[in-house]
């Protein structure tokens, strides 16, 4: 039997969440955009308006905020698994509170859009980054790819403007999102 490193509980996210509303715009149409690491993310958030709330969350702010610890292990080691599937929960919650969310933290969570650059320009990003290496970068890559594909159909972009003007002429999806729980397992990567 093994034994759980990381004690997981939910609770009420009502505080932070009002932290949130202070510096992020609450929107009628949430979305999550998930790009693999070493695509600007962070950048892109930080880089928002300062002059008024800001309209997407660092999806690694966000999740560290909820409580979730993507440090745990490695896959397939249960305390991974289980941290990543809270993300998904959290994610979702968080998309349909009307937040707009960049992520790379997921497990399972099928996103609103994927966000992959050309191969030169995410490798040259990647490699500003002494935290990255581009081998684990170019697996992460392929496996977003891969779930994005094979199981939810997600359009790709290039850039967070393509998808970012994409989603705001979606119509937005109704209710609780079904685009979670697909088989991780089955994923070549």
């Amino acid at each position: 039997m093994s034994k759980l490193k990381g004690k997981f509980m939910f609770s009420n996210g009502n505080k932070i969440y009002k932290k949130f509303d202070k510096d992020y715009t609450k929107h009628k149409k949430g979305y999550v955009i998930i790009a693999p690491p070493g695509t600007g993310k962070s950048y892109f958030v930080r880089n928002q308006t300062k002059d008024k709330k800001k309209d997407f969350i660092d999806g690694d702010v966000l999740l560290s905020q909820l409580g979730v610890n993507w440090k745990l292990g490695k896959f397939p080691d249960p305390d991974f698994v289980l941290s990543y599937k809270r993300a998904d929960l959290m994610l979702e919650q968080s998309r349909q509170y009307g937040y707009r969310i960049l992520t790379s933290t997921f497990f399972e969570f099928n996103g609103d859009a994927l966000v992959l650059p050309k191969i030169k320009d995410h490798k040259k990003l990647v490699e500003k980054r002494k935290d990255l290496s581009w081998k684990f970068v170019l697996q992460m890559r392929k496996r977003f790819e891969w779930f994005a594909k094979k199981y939810y159909k997600t359009p790709i972009f290039e850039t967070f403007n393509e998808a970012i003007e994409y989603l705001n002429k979606k119509k937005p999806d109704k209710g609780f999102s079904n685009r979670m729980f697909t088989p991780a397992n089955k994923c070549p990567y």
